[in-house]
């Protein structure tokens, strides 16, 4: 009886083997991961979902995920955007193979910026200031000549060594300071010959240089550089 219970045992034990190798596996199945590309702000989107090849997945929106200076511009492929396309919301088909999605980023256009002025040639202003303003129209007062469009700037530049260099305003990234839209505006000036000026918006006295407006093109951050002929008038 015991060698009877032994055989019936194997019989068993190889009767189990047999049917779990018989057990197939289920099918492979593939995954989307989301990358950030350079992203510095919020949440990359994720995906947790099992797909099988040919499935249809759908492309993730940007989310909260962000980058300062850009916009987002879809995903791709490959990090520079070389590879395929898929834009957010677009379904694709899934083939036998794990996808990475590579955030796509467009710098933001420059839409303001800051204005450097510099002076040169400026030997008989060498010691003495430049009292500036930048303003939105060329207009002045018929009667006295004063320009009468909007100020929207002010600065000093003192003149050393034939030469001088003032920065007005501060780059679009630092929201405490003017910023000068893209545009046109005019800088009207007057060289303090007597240095005697308390503040910006001393009243000219005789011998003073001073000269017509100075057309000044902002496209993003701008330099301007003046001559002393740019100051060629003398109050009498």
């Amino acid at each position: 009886m015991k060698k009877i219970g032994v055989f019936i045992l194997a019989v068993a034990a190889l009767t189990y083997i047999g049917c779990s190798n018989s057990v197939e596996s289920g099918p492979e199945t593939y995954s989307i991961t989301y990358n950030g590309n350079s992203y510095d702000g919020g949440t990359v989107p994720t995906d947790n979902t099992a797909y099988e090849e040919g499935n249809s997945a759908t492309v993730a929106e940007a989310g909260t995920m962000s980058r300062a200076g850009y916009t987002f511009a879809g995903w791709n492929t490959a990090p520079d955007g070389n590879g395929m396309p898929r834009a957010a919301g677009a379904a694709f088909a899934i083939e036998a193979a794990d996808v990475t999605l590579y955030a796509q980023w467009t710098a933001n256009s420059i839409t303001s910026g800051k204005l450097t002025v510099e002076i040169s040639n400026a030997a008989h202003f060498t010691g003495h200031s430049i009292y500036y303003s930048i303003f939105d129209s060329n207009s002045t007062d018929p009667t006295t000549g004063i320009p009468n469009g909007n100020i929207l700037g002010q600065a000093q530049l003192i003149i050393v060594n034939n030469a001088g260099t003032v920065v007005t305003v501060t780059s679009i990234t630092d929201p405490t300071e003017k910023v000068f839209d893209n545009g046109t505006y005019y800088l009207g000036g007057m060289v303090d010959m007597n240095d005697n000026a308390a503040t910006m918006n001393y009243f000219p006295d005789s011998g003073d240089r001073y000269g017509g407006f100075v057309p000044v093109e902002i496209n993003g951050d701008t330099t301007l550089t003046l001559t002393e002929n740019d100051f060629s008038l003398t109050i009498p």
